[in-house]
């Protein structure tokens, strides 16, 4: 997978950089690694754009490899549930072209269907709250309570709308991340603030004459 720094970052990134090393919090190079580990800081967001087009995950990793007799992509297919043997996962039950079918788990079964399908998964497969699976009379494999639980949402706030003085180049990918605390005596931070510049919000500003195609 690609990822570098974005390339010649507008200003107004650099300059929430340098504004939270002003009063006390970490720079580091990138946000991964270090700064998760660590109790919060802020840094430039790396960028998957090579030569000047976005790479996809797909892309990168899974289209090289997709005349590999070993692997097949369905695409628009469905899992509905995990199959299993007792408590041994043997595959996955899936709705494909308006037909069920079941594929057999030669070594093993991977989930990677993000934070709101992963565990809605889980459940219909019987993996979850004994109480709650009973309750959609899903019979239970296995009494996990956690799953389908403690889900943090993340909402995004446009908290700063500026208009250029004068005509300026578009903004690129450059954009700057801090996580940091609002309270001191919390365990990890509990606040992302993003500096993008872009015009994102354009459209909506043009419905109240705030803004016009210039």
């Amino acid at each position: 997978m690609f990822v570098q720094p974005a390339p010649n970052p507008n200003s107004t990134p650099a300059v929430m950089i340098e504004g939270a090393n002003s009063v006390g919090i970490p720079i580091f190079e990138n946000p991964n690694g270090r700064m998760m580990e660590s109790d919060g800081g802020a840094s430039m967001l790396d960028v998957i754009v090579h030569n000047g087009k976005r790479q996809s995950v797909f892309r990168s990793y899974v289209f090289p490899l997709m005349d590999r007799p070993n692997l097949t992509v369905l695409a628009h297919a469905l899992v509905t549930r995990i199959t299993f043997d007792k408590k041994r996962a043997t595959g996955v039950e899936i709705v494909y072209n308006n037909k069920m079918y079941r594929i057999g788990a030669g070594c093993e079964v991977v989930l990677s269907l993000g934070a709101i399908n992963t565990p809605k998964v889980l459940m219909q497969s019987g993996i979850g709250n004994q109480a709650e699976l009973g309750h959609l009379k899903i019979p239970p494999v296995q009494h996990l309570p956690g799953v389908g639980h403690n889900l943090q949402d993340h909402f995004l706030i446009y908290g700063c709308v500026w208009e250029y003085r004068q005509p300026s180049v578009i903004p690129n990918a450059a954009r700057a991340v801090l996580f940091w605390k609002t309270d001191r005596n919390l365990d990890t931070p509990d606040t992302q603030i993003i500096q993008s510049d872009g015009g994102r919000v354009k459209t909506e500003m043009k419905k109240f004459g705030l803004a016009n195609d210039s």
